[in-house]
C-alpha cells in the first residue's frame, strides 16, 4: 500500500438507504480519526491461574473535525441527523484513498460541535459515526 497524505483522502456521505454511489463531498473537513474498536470478554476458569480472551465483536468508528460551513453540502447531509433517532440518524460516510480503494461505512451519526467555538473563532463542525455492521471495503483496481 502506497504512502499517501491525509489530505488527499476524499470523504463522502450518502443516505444510508442508498446502495450506490459515493454521495456528497463533505468539504470542510481537518481531521479524520478511524478506529477499529473490538470487544473482548476475559474470564478465568478453575484451576487456571491465567486469564483467557476472545475477541467476540468488532466496530470502526469515524470522527469528523473541521470548521462550520453552510455552503458545504456534505456537512448540511449530517447535520440534518442531529435530532434524528434511530434509523433516520444513519448515514453512510465513504473514505475514498488517494490510490482508489475505498471503505463505506454506515452507521448513526452522532454531531458534537455545530458551529460554536470563541468569538473570533470560526465555528467548529464535528460528527461521530459508529458502525452498524460491517463495513464495505473495495479494493483498488489494478491496473
Amino acid at each position: 500500500m502506497p504512502t499517501y497524505a491525509v489530505k488527499e483522502i476524499e470523504i463522502f456521505v450518502r443516505d444510508a438507504k442508498l446502495t450506490t454511489g459515493d454521495g456528497v463531498l463533505i468539504k470542510d473537513l481537518e481531521t479524520l480519526d478511524i478506529s477499529l474498536n473490538s470487544n473482548i470478554e476475559q474470564y478465568t476458569t478453575i484451576g487456571e491461574n491465567f486469564e483467557r480472551a476472545v475477541k467476540t465483536g468488532m466496530a470502526m468508528e469515524l470522527g469528523l473535525d473541521g470548521k462550520y460551513n453552510d455552503s458545504d453540502e456534505g456537512q448540511n447531509e449530517l447535520r440534518e441527523t442531529w435530532d434524528k433517532v434511530g434509523a433516520s440518524a444513519e448515514k453512510t460516510i465513504v473514505v475514498k484513498f488517494p490510490g482508489g480503494s475505498k471503505y463505506e461505512i454506515t452507521g448513526p451519526i452522532g454531531i458534537n460541535d455545530f458551529g460554536g467555538g470563541g468569538a473570533n473563532d470560526i465555528g467548529a463542525f464535528s460528527a461521530t459515526l459508529n458502525s452498524n455492521g460491517a463495513p464495505k471495503f473495495t479494493a483498488a483496481v489494478e491496473p
